[in-house]
């Protein structure tokens, strides 16, 4: 606490804005330093680690996380000005649990790289850890009854699930960023079947940005991203395979009228978008 508050006296700033917590660290006593001196904070809140507060003790009861969980609201209400959200689903997670401070629900960004035109394959692609709570095995399963239309899903990632070897499908380790948006760009289809409830879902914008339509799972802050869109969203393996043949079975007309209006969609999360919105933001709580 002492060394916060020296620090901010020494500084004199204007404003204050924290980051996620990481893990192991918890901000409460630079909230209180900031408060203490005056100095107004936003919390960014990108996932829901103050809500389910990390411990690799094995031994660690829910009784003892709940406890832990309800000290960062407390101290969330207490010291911090404004909590930044990046979507709905996660500020009314925080809602929930007694969450009473002014909040702005800022989304993420991708900034928009330029692509050249590349042809579209037969492909779906997935970009993401290979871990089972993704829903890896799920989007094999789907595929797996659509492989009479000669099409390849390509898994992107690392991870440790056992995949024995299944007739057009590829596993690619993690790549730099411009060769993960060149595979994104000639795939006709990305998936992101996270069984988690994902607090954003950054992939499905850059999907759309590489011209290639995007599916997810209808839970967490998925459908958000996707503006809700039915014809994108999946609650099980059936509705899956519906989504992909329905894209499958597009015309090329229509495929790029769908790739059309998304992008017009996506412009919120545009990378301008996101620091102007962070500004204004800023504004309104040093005025406030």
């Amino acid at each position: 606490y002492n060394f916060f508050k020296d620090f901010f006296i020494r500084k004199n700033y204007d404003i204050i804005h924290v980051t996620n917590p990481m893990r192991g660290f918890y901000p409460h006593m630079c909230w209180k330093a900031a408060k203490n001196c005056g100095i107004p904070l936003i919390q960014s809140v990108r996932d829901i680690s103050l809500l389910m507060p990390y411990s690799g003790k094995n031994y660690v009861t829910k009784t003892y996380k709940n406890l832990l969980k309800s000290i960062n609201i407390y101290f969330i209400n207490k010291y911090v000005n404004t909590v930044h959200f990046p979507s709905e689903f996660v500020k009314n997670l925080f809602m929930k649990n007694e969450l009473k401070c002014r909040y702005a629900i800022i989304p993420n960004s991708v900034k928009r790289t330029e692509q050249n035109k590349i042809e579209k394959k037969q492909q779906i692609i997935y970009v993401g850890r290979l871990e089972e709570k993704k829903g890896i095995y799920e989007l094999i399963d789907a595929f797996s009854s659509i492989a009479e239309n000669n099409y390849t899903l390509l898994l992107i990632g690392n991870g440790e699930i056992p995949i024995n070897h299944i007739a057009n499908v590829k596993i690619s380790p993690w790549q730099p960023l411009q060769e993960v948006y060149a595979k994104i760009a000639e795939s006709k289809i990305l998936v992101l079947p996270s069984k988690e409830e994902e607090t954003f879902g950054r992939i499905l914008i850059e999907g759309i940005y590489n011209e290639t339509l995007s599916i997810g799972r209808n839970i967490g802050a998925l459908p958000e991203v996707l503006n809700n869109d039915e014809k994108y969203l999946f609650n099980s393996t059936t509705e899956l395979i519906l989504k992909l043949k329905n894209i499958i079975n597009m015309s090329t007309e229509e495929y790029n009228w769908e790739i059309k209006k998304k992008k017009e969609y996506m412009e919120k999360y545009n990378f301008n978008n996101h620091i102007n919105n962070f500004i204004k933001l800023y504004k309104k709580t040093v005025k406030n």
